[in-house]
């Protein structure tokens, strides 16, 4: 098996996972919030991987936020540019 067809632990190629996760990474920061089902819809996986996606991504800090399990939704979270910037300018 070629490197870029074995599957991950969600069962996605490499390249589908990598995709997957790029385009998760880009709906975090087009909503603030998004109900499970359509955030599966817009990546063409089940609301169950993408749940499971999203917080490995989060667990991991590769996204902040948190999920909503009672009400299904991710609630993304966005540091501020200018507080990133004075946090940095701060530590030279």
């Amino acid at each position: 098996m070629q490197p870029h067809q074995r599957t991950n632990e969600h069962g996605q190629s490499i390249v589908e996972g990598v995709i997957v996760e790029h385009n998760m990474t880009a709906v975090s920061r087009l909503y603030n919030n998004i109900a499970l089902p359509t955030l599966a819809e817009l990546l063409g996986i089940s609301a169950e991987k993408a749940e499971e996606i999203v917080a490995q991504m989060i667990s991991s800090e590769r996204l902040s936020g948190h999920i909503d399990q009672l009400e299904g939704f991710v609630h993304f979270e966005r540091k501020s540019c200018l507080l990133v910037w004075s946090v940095a300018w701060a530590l030279l």
